[in-house]
């Protein structure tokens, strides 16, 4: 074999898989290829995935409330449910197109600009774990919420799906040619608020010391006129349960009488996560939830087994597939 022939064998394999590499590529086909790409803003022909959640250009960013409805009468705690189209509800504090998080304005007629800081007040409520469903304690009366949408560094979301003379949000401002700019993503609605209920720890107060046993417990409540259900005492590192949770009745989750706000307590020694929260005559937590939380330290040394016995003290309940042991409180 001359040295010529092995040239030209050379050429052709380089040849080949030139070849090859540009069909593998997609070549100029388009059957099996993969979506064209616009580098300029991250577009593609099927849309883009951003951490699992697809999102297309084609479709203009916006916010909603689904509810309540806009002029709806509700009572407190308001259920607002938070609703978008084009966007992807999480932080991100590097620069990503679509990014962001919910904010509520209450009675604000003012929104922050771009750039500036969303404040951190009862007025201005931050989402910051992504939230799309909140309840909100709203007196009686007419209320204004503005939802917004705000990137990770708490200032309102710019757009960035579509330029901006092509947005249906883009408003004139200025002189004529000074060209269209588009103000903070919003969503405003009025509510007329018609009723409220309530239960807040009357006694003990919050981060209480208790040196006396039994202590009190008093509940002041309102907005339960005329209804079924009734108060759960809940001790102990739980939280509150969800809407329509059925609620056990345990050494944990004390059942009161329908009407009944005040009852005798005990526990055993050290630090005490209490809640109150009410439920229906089927012992579901209603929906929305109405519920209060305090801590209290009971300053108390159990000196005998017998006493050791007879104060509750913090359990953990066994699993389905475990029986509890013998004399023993699971602490």
């Amino acid at each position: 074999m001359n040295r010529r022939f092995l040239h030209l064998l050379l050429l052709a394999l380089l040849s080949a898989l030139a070849v090859g590499m540009a069909a593998a590529c997609g070549g100029g086909g388009s059957e099996g290829g993969t979506a064209s790409t616009d580098t300029s803003n991250g577009k593609t022909t099927e849309g883009i995935d951003y951490g699992g959640a697809e999102v297309t250009f084609d479709i203009d960013e916006r916010i909603f409330f689904i509810e309540p409805e806009d002029g709806a009468e509700v009572t407190s705690p308001v259920k607002v449910v938070m609703g978008t189209e084009g966007l992807i509800v999480r932080r991100r504090f590097e620069p990503q197109k679509r990014y962001g998080h919910h904010h509520i304005l209450i009675d604000q007629p003012n929104v922050p600009a771009y750039g500036e800081r969303i404040p951190v007040d009862d007025q201005h409520l931050h989402f910051h774990a992504i939230e799309k469903e909140s309840f909100l304690d709203l007196p009686v009366g007419q209320h204004t919420l503005t939802l917004l949408f705000g990137n990770a560094h708490d200032e309102p979301y710019e757009f960035h799906g579509r330029e901006s003379q092509e947005h249906p949000l883009a408003v004139k401002r200025g002189s004529a040619g000074a060209g269209q700019t588009l103000p903070p993503l919003t969503h405003t609605i009025t509510v007329n608020v018609v009723g409220s209920s309530n239960v807040l720890f009357e006694e003990p107060k919050n981060n209480a010391d208790i040196r006396e046993f039994p202590f009190s417990i008093k509940l002041m409540a309102e907005g339960f006129e005329g209804k079924t259900g009734h108060f759960v005492i809940q001790y102990g590192p739980y939280v509150v349960p969800q809407p329509g949770t059925v609620v056990p009745s345990d050494d944990n989750h004390i059942h009161l009488e329908p009407g009944q706000t005040e009852m005798e307590m005990d526990v055993g020694p050290g630090g005490w996560p209490f809640n109150v929260f009410y439920v229906d005559e089927n012992n579901m937590v209603t929906n929305p939830p109405v519920s209060d939380s305090i801590n209290i330290t009971a300053w108390k040394t159990a000196t005998t087994a017998s006493e050791n016995e007879s104060v509750p003290a913090f359990r953990i309940t066994a699993r389905e597939d475990e029986e509890p042991e013998e004399g023993g409180d699971g602490g």
